[in-house]
């Protein structure tokens, strides 16, 4: 039987948290996106209201204000993370996540299999740590180098996204460190009882 309140599951839950929250994250920046007056638009219009070239990098957003009349208007682009970076950070969620539904509720997981799962997991988040990264500088870097004018650039979003990253890489370190299954090293110890008291009787 599962203890849902032992620091054992709320280390897996919090893992799995996190892991849920980082991809959500990446969701929302695979493909570009594009407001105008603060309501959904096609790319074009955008483009039409940007300086040339504002997406040619990935992992930022682009704002724009100005006026036309007496009314104020807003142009924002969301630049998505390298294509590699979300293929990974996908792949390596869904190990993961498999990894934490069979430590949660396996009664008898394969550890070698569990092992297996929780390196790749752990390689993956690394190498997806390094690309959003990557992407980060590079994308800072076609900001500074075109020195756009009169346009707002941030971000902010993609940085907690590798926060959340990070942290769920840390929560797989210390579940690897405190991971062990405590019903196998009850059922351990009760075995070794039983046979210290068989032994003693003989």
């Amino acid at each position: 039987m599962v203890d849902f309140f032992s620091p054992r599951i709320t280390l897996i839950a919090l893992t799995g948290f996190f892991t849920l929250v980082s991809v959500a994250l990446q969701a929302i920046q695979t493909t570009i996106h594009c407001t105008y007056d603060e309501t959904s638009a096609d790319l074009k219009t955008c483009y039409d209201n940007l300086p040339e070239g504002v997406c040619g990098k990935p992992a930022y957003d682009i704002n724009k204000s100005y006026t036309i009349g007496d009314q104020n208007v807003d142009v924002n682009l969301s630049c998505p993370w390298s294509l590699l970076a979300v293929v990974i950070g996908y792949i390596s969620a869904a190990i993961l996540l498999l990894y934490l539904v069979m430590m949660a509720f396996s009664k008898r997981p394969n550890r070698n299999f569990l092992v297996v799962l929780r390196m790749l997991s752990m390689l993956g988040f690394v190498a997806t740590a390094v690309f959003m990264i990557y992407d980060l500088m590079i994308g800072y870097d076609q900001y500074v180098n075109e020195k756009w004018g009169g346009v707002s650039f941030t971000q902010v979003i993609y940085i907690i996204t590798v926060v959340f990253v990070g942290l769920t890489l840390v929560g797989n370190i210390m579940l690897s460190i405190f991971g062990t299954k405590p019903d196998e090293k009850l059922e351990n110890e009760f075995t070794n009882d039983l046979g210290s008291v068989y032994v003693r009787t003989q």
